[in-house]
């Protein structure tokens, strides 16, 4: 017996984790595993958002309630939002980050759009300024 079942516990105390990772004697090499979210169907939550820690935006589009807080001016605004908006800024985001749902950042641009001044006036701008990601104009 190797060390990697000597020490594993009985599949009736593993995690959900555990099981998922745990297959006969051996355990699967985790870096062989394909990451969350890799499907463009699938949904993203804000904490998985490639963005995520350098982000402190108040309006995220993958947290539609916070499209509802107070925006004061001179804040943050959304990585996403600013790039949707941007000529061929949507084809830009599917091909470089297909796991972001341009369904809700579509949604959330509109709803800002119409909502704040300020918003609008910096996704305007930022509309005519060339993308941040790869083939930018």
């Amino acid at each position: 017996m190797d060390h990697t079942t000597r020490n594993a516990t009985s599949p009736a105390r593993q995690s959900g984790v555990e099981k998922a990772l745990h297959v006969g004697k051996n355990c699967v090499d985790i870096n062989t595993l394909t990451p969350k979210n890799t499907d463009t169907s699938a949904t993203l939550t804000a904490k998985e958002c490639p963005k995520f820690n350098g982000c402190s935006a108040p309006q995220c589009p993958l947290i539609p309630s916070s499209l509802n807080t107070t925006y004061y001016s001179g804040e943050p605004l959304c990585f996403w939002l600013m790039e949707y908006g941007k000529e061929g800024g949507r084809t830009r985001i599917k091909q470089c980050y297909s796991c972001i749902n341009l369904e809700l950042v579509g949604r959330a641009y509109s709803k800002l759009l119409s909502t704040y001044g300020s918003i609008r006036i910096r996704l305007e701008r930022a509309s005519q300024t060339p993308s941040r990601l790869g083939g930018g104009s």
